[in-house]
Formats: structure tokens, sequence, C-alpha cells
């Protein structure tokens, strides 16, 4: 037979799995406000020359 889980460590695995939901939620709103850091836009031209016969 298996021996209970006892009360202390059950209580480290809550308190483990806490702290992993709250870190979880911290990288993905870190995610969401520093993941579209794409940068800025700038007009530029090509000249292309086209051949016609």
């Amino acid at each position: 037979m298996r021996r209970p889980v006892k009360r202390g460590k059950r209580r480290i695995l809550l308190k483990f799995l806490v702290i992993l939901v709250v870190l979880a939620a911290v990288a993905v709103v870190s995610y969401a406000y520093f993941g579209d850091m794409s940068p800025a836009r700038s007009p530029t031209e090509t000249p292309v020359t086209l051949e016609f016969d």
C-alpha cells in the first residue's frame, strides 16, 4: 500500500504550484507589453529599370 502524502509535502507542492502560476502570469503580461518591439518603419525607394521589346 502507498503511504499517504503528509500535510507538509502537500503544502510545499501547493506553494510551488501557486508560485509557478504567478510566474506564468507575469511572463504572459510582460510578453504582451514588451513583445511588440518592432522597428520603426521608414519609406525606401528602389529604382527599377523596365525594358520593353
